[in-house]
């Protein structure tokens, strides 16, 4: 699978989060390396890991997968952190699970890399046709068992021996799971809300071309929003399809802008979408976008 976006850090810096190449091979190593040398959370030792040249190979192998990847991490050109998905199985009655993990070097702990690198990973499980991402984390690791959660994974068990350190003894694993929501269940034209688009004057307008349905719905919306809104901008063929959208749903509509942020299809799939606010204006008025959003 092949990958690509840009992010902000909380320090201002950008960071590229791309697919892995088998040129990248030599510094996915060696922050490999580093980062399990960092912290007794991982599954192997930096002493297990003591081939580079297999890095190559299973980086293409990754690239060309239709339903794996390896993302990196990279900031001012430095390779940081990675993170990436495996299936379970190839077997008719696992191939829809999928494993997760990630690892981000110590000193760029803080930036929000670890929660970039888990978000890009759930969109890529979601595009590979995953119902179900899967991860292991140590229990002492509340960390990363709280950015976990807040991404929607939930837990379903317990191994208290499931590593043996070198160091601490046993460590208990927390075992999770997320269970992803794609597109292929739930309609297109609901909107990121649960709002059908396909009701919407705005669409129906674009689609039969109807200038008259045009001004009435600006007319409308206008004297709604205390704003001037133009037969114009009355231009929209869904929130979450390719296409035309309304000034407002393109840039300013704050649900569709979270929501795309988080990467996630819908506002069903957010971990918080029974405490937000934003998201409660529409359902406590509408029943059939609360159905919708599965809430």
């Amino acid at each position: 699978m092949e990958y690509f976006k840009e992010v902000i850090l909380k320090d201002g810096r950008r960071c590229v989060l791309r697919n892995g190449t088998e040129n990248d091979s030599k510094a996915v190593f060696d922050v490999f390396v580093l980062t399990h040398a960092q912290t007794d959370y991982l599954l192997t030792y930096p002493d297990e890991t003591t081939d580079p040249s297999h890095e190559a190979e299973y980086l293409r192998a990754k690239t060309q997968s239709p339903d794996e990847i390896e993302i990196v991490a990279e900031v001012d050109g430095i390779i940081v952190g990675s993170g990436g998905i495996g299936h379970v199985g190839k077997r008719e009655k696992v191939r829809h699970r999928a494993d997760f993990g990630v690892s981000v070097d110590m000193a760029f702990w803080r930036l929000g890399i670890g929660r970039a690198l888990t978000e890009a990973c759930i969109e890529c499980a979601k595009k590979a046709g995953y119902a179900q991402l899967e991860l292991e984390a140590v229990a002492e690791n509340e960390a990363a068992l709280e950015l976990y959660r807040s991404v929607g994974f939930v837990e379903y068990g317990r191994n208290p021996k499931g590593f043996r350190s070198r160091y601490s003894g046993w460590q208990e694993l927390v075992l999770m799971r997320l269970e992803l929501k794609g597109d292929e269940k739930m309609k297109e034209l609901i909107a990121y809300c649960g709002l059908d688009c396909e009701k919407c004057d705005a669409r129906i307008a674009t689609v039969n071309g109807d200038d008259e349905l045009r001004t009435k719905t600006a007319k409308l919306w206008s004297e709604l929003n205390g704003v001037e809104i133009t037969p114009e901008m009355i231009n929209c063929v869904g929130c979450r399809v390719d296409g035309a959208k309304t000034p407002y749903c393109e840039s300013l509509c704050p649900i569709r802008q979270c929501a795309l942020s988080k990467s996630l299809s819908h506002c069903g799939e957010c971990a918080d979408v029974k405490n937000c606010g934003k998201v409660a204006m529409i359902i406590s008025n509408n029943e059939e976008a609360r159905k919708n959003l599965s809430i």
